[in-house]
C-alpha cells in the first residue's frame, strides 16, 4: 500500500516536470534564445504544429493518468496508453 503511493507520487512528480518543460518550450522567447543558442531557437521554429500538439497531448494525458493512478482509478491505463501513443 505504501509502496504504491510512493511510486504513484513519483510518477506524478515526473509528469509535472514534463508539464513544466512543455510550458517553458511553448512560451520560450525565440528571439532571446536565438542570441544565446541559435541552434535550439532554430529547432523550436522548425518544429511543426502537429509535433507541438503531440507533445502537449503526451505530457498532459500523462499527468492526468498519474492523478488517476494516485486516486486508484482503473481508467489511468487509458490515459497512460494515449500519452505513450502521442509520444
Amino acid at each position: 500500500m505504501r509502496t504504491f503511493r510512493i511510486i504513484s507520487v513519483a510518477i506524478l512528480l515526473w509528469n509535472l516536470v514534463g508539464d513544466a518543460f512543455y510550458i517553458m518550450h511553448a512560451i520560450a522567447d525565440l528571439h532571446a534564445l536565438g542570441r544565446t543558442d541559435p541552434a535550439t531557437a532554430d529547432a523550436f521554429r522548425a518544429m511543426p504544429v502537429w509535433a507541438w500538439l503531440a507533445y502537449a497531448v503526451a505530457v498532459w494525458l500523462g499527468t492526468a493518468g498519474a492523478v488517476l493512478l494516485l486516486t486508484r482509478r482503473k481508467a489511468a491505463w487509458v490515459f497512460f496508453a494515449a500519452s505513450l501513443g502521442a509520444w
